[in-house]
Protein backbone atom coordinates (compact mmCIF):
# COMPACT_ATOMS: atom_id res chain seq x y z
CA UNK A 1 0.00 0.00 0.00
CA UNK A 2 1.52 3.66 -1.04
CA UNK A 3 0.43 6.91 0.33
CA UNK A 4 -2.30 7.04 -2.21
CA UNK A 5 -3.92 3.52 -0.98
CA UNK A 6 -3.36 5.10 2.76
CA UNK A 7 -5.02 8.69 2.07
CA UNK A 8 -7.90 6.53 0.53
CA UNK A 9 -8.87 4.41 3.71
CA UNK A 10 -8.41 7.30 6.12
CA UNK A 11 -10.55 9.07 4.01
CA UNK A 12 -12.95 6.70 3.77
CA UNK A 13 -12.91 6.05 7.34
CA UNK A 14 -13.48 9.86 8.13
CA UNK A 15 -16.41 10.14 5.86
CA UNK A 16 -18.27 6.85 7.07
CA UNK A 17 -17.76 8.07 10.90
CA UNK A 18 -18.66 11.97 9.78
CA UNK A 19 -21.85 10.01 8.77
CA UNK A 20 -22.17 8.00 11.89
CA UNK A 21 -21.21 4.65 10.49
CA UNK A 22 -18.37 2.71 11.32
CA UNK A 23 -15.71 0.95 8.64
CA UNK A 24 -12.97 -2.12 9.25
CA UNK A 25 -10.49 -3.39 7.31
CA UNK A 26 -11.06 -7.11 5.98
CA UNK A 27 -8.55 -9.67 5.27
CA UNK A 28 -5.65 -6.94 4.18
CA UNK A 29 -2.47 -8.60 3.34
CA UNK A 30 0.80 -8.31 5.20
CA UNK A 31 1.74 -5.51 3.31
CA UNK A 32 -0.95 -3.83 3.79
CA UNK A 33 -1.29 -4.96 7.67
CA UNK A 34 2.18 -3.73 8.35
CA UNK A 35 1.65 -0.28 7.02
CA UNK A 36 -1.52 0.18 8.78
CA UNK A 37 0.33 -0.50 11.83
CA UNK A 38 3.72 1.54 11.32
CA UNK A 39 1.18 4.56 10.57
CA UNK A 40 -0.68 3.48 13.94
CA UNK A 41 -4.13 3.39 12.45
CA UNK A 42 -5.04 0.04 13.62
CA UNK A 43 -5.66 1.83 16.83
CA UNK A 44 -8.89 3.71 14.88
CA UNK A 45 -9.51 1.47 12.31
CA UNK A 46 -10.27 -2.01 13.47
CA UNK A 47 -8.66 -4.87 11.31
CA UNK A 48 -9.90 -8.67 10.89
CA UNK A 49 -7.81 -11.22 9.86
CA UNK A 50 -11.18 -12.91 7.38
CA UNK A 51 -14.14 -11.45 5.98
CA UNK A 52 -16.12 -13.67 8.16
CA UNK A 53 -14.44 -12.29 11.56
CA UNK A 54 -15.25 -8.51 9.99
CA UNK A 55 -18.85 -9.21 9.42
CA UNK A 56 -19.31 -10.93 13.40
CA UNK A 57 -17.71 -7.86 15.11
CA UNK A 58 -19.85 -5.04 12.83
CA UNK A 59 -23.25 -6.94 13.65
CA UNK A 60 -21.58 -6.97 17.59
CA UNK A 61 -20.89 -3.69 17.18
CA UNK A 62 -24.42 -2.49 15.82
CA UNK A 63 -25.86 -4.33 18.36
CA UNK A 64 -24.32 -3.05 21.22
CA UNK A 65 -25.28 0.62 20.04
CA UNK A 66 -29.12 -0.70 19.25
CA UNK A 67 -28.95 -2.40 22.70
Amino acid sequence: MDSSGLNAVISAYRLVRERGGSLALAAPNERVTKVIRLVGLHRQLPVHRTVAAAVVAMQALVARQAG
